[in-house]
């Protein structure tokens, strides 16, 4: 059994490394730390774990069986047992809170940053390599940069990680030993500029707001907090008081906000669409509020609205919501949306 469990914690930590590496890696690990953990765990095991971790374990069965229930009105049946099926994970990861297993989580966060670390240095040579081709600018830019994982997604887990190397800084022996963590501190961010996602730039603002504001309050010395307040708003005047692929971005987001009704219908460019799909998704929600239009039916739901709307370049690109929170609603309501 102790063989058992040593095979199961290195699938966790394999697990965290390959995460932005080889995503379809990522399901095969988590099913054989499943399959270790329900060979290994005892009835009585899972009987004191349901007394401390119930609460989240039905949270997480809860929001699955609002996504089943919703196929006694879905039409699309093929495309609902699909959406059931991606679900199936919700039923899955509630069971690593109940089983006995244990990892070391200083080994777990050495696998995640390493993995990041990976798929950074990977994604910069990548786009050297084909910056002749495009340009240097085009190279290190949304999905050309970022190829291994969606950007938005390898940008939130960039901002995890810096998050990870704050709050657990890394400790070596050597003479270069404090300078690992700066360094690797500074190739996320700069993978994260390289990925042009909003939601990641977003993400990284709140967090250094609040990162910043603890550290204002913990530094006694004048010239530290002056520095606290000098630096990062000369960062943030750089970033977004010259041309460069973040500000631009910005300000595509806010014209296009601005004058939505101007927008074009037969656009595909990502901010214009964003806007077009958001009205297709709000009026679909206000059309069925409490349980959705069903698992199966949203996506198609979503397409018809934007093809009756003349959308023809959403149509065209298939493109759904953009936000976990809308596409939930669309398909299974307000209740989902709550869970």
């Amino acid at each position: 059994m102790n063989r058992l469990s040593q095979i199961a914690e290195w699938l966790i930590y394999g697990l965290f490394f390959v995460f932005c590496l080889f995503p379809l890696a990522t399901s095969p690990l988590l099913g054989g730390v499943l399959l270790c953990g329900l060979i290994r765990t005892k009835p009585m095991d899972y009987r004191k774990s349901w007394a401390s971790h119930s609460s989240v374990v039905l949270l997480f069965l809860s929001f699955f069986l609002i996504h089943l229930l919703s196929l006694l009105y879905t039409e699309d049946l093929s495309a609902g047992w699909k959406a059931i099926e991606i679900k199936l994970s919700f039923v899955l990861v509630p069971l690593l809170f109940l089983q006995s297993l244990q990892f070391r989580f200083d080994q777990l966060r050495i696998a995640f940053i390493s993995g990041l670390v990976l798929s950074s240095i990977i994604c910069i040579v990548h786009a050297f390599s084909i910056s002749g081709e495009i340009g240097i600018g085009n190279a290190f830019a949304v999905s050309r940069f970022s190829f291994l994982v969606h950007p938005s997604y390898f940008g939130a887990m960039l901002v995890i990680g810096l998050c990870t190397l704050y709050c657990y800084p890394i400790k070596l022996t050597g003479s270069w030993s404090k300078a690992v963590g700066p360094l690797i501190g500074i190739l996320f961010l700069f993978s994260l500029y390289s990925t042009t996602s909003k939601q990641a730039f977003i993400s990284l603002l709140l967090v250094a707001f609040v990162v910043l504001i603890r550290e204002f309050v913990r530094v006694k010395s004048r010239y530290l907090k002056w520095s606290l307040i000098v630096i990062p708003g000369a960062v943030l005047c750089l970033v977004f008081g010259t041309e460069n692929s973040i500000s631009n971005r910005f300000k595509e987001m806010y014209d296009v906000i601005q004058n939505r009704k101007a927008v074009d219908r037969a656009s595909a460019e990502s901010n214009s669409t964003r806007v077009l799909v958001w009205d297709s998704a709000i009026e679909l929600i206000c059309e069925n509020p409490i349980a959705g239009v069903g698992a199966g039916d949203g996506v198609n739901a979503l397409i018809q609205r934007n093809n009756e709307k003349g959308f023809t370049g959403v149509v065209e690109k298939k493109y759904n919501a953009h936000s976990q929170f809308l596409t939930t609603t669309i398909s299974v309501g307000s209740i989902g949306l709550f869970l």
